[in-house]
């Protein structure tokens, strides 16, 4: 694998670990929002956003 590719592996695990934390549990009350709100960030496809962001911050030293 290159090293490339371990880094965006290693990053699209940071930004799913973030987002997991940030969002509330779908057993917390109101159910039904909860759950439409992790459908929405937690799908698929919504990770080139995060990547340069993490390359921005790295470029600067951030």
């Amino acid at each position: 694998m290159s090293d490339f590719a371990t880094w965006v592996r290693a990053q699209g695990a940071r930004t799913e670990a973030a987002l997991e934390a940030a969002l509330p549990s779908t057993d917390t009350i109101p159910h039904t929002l909860h759950e439409a709100m992790r459908y929405a960030v937690l799908g698929g496809g919504k990770r080139v956003r995060p990547l340069l962001v993490h390359a921005a911050g790295e470029v600067v030293g951030a």
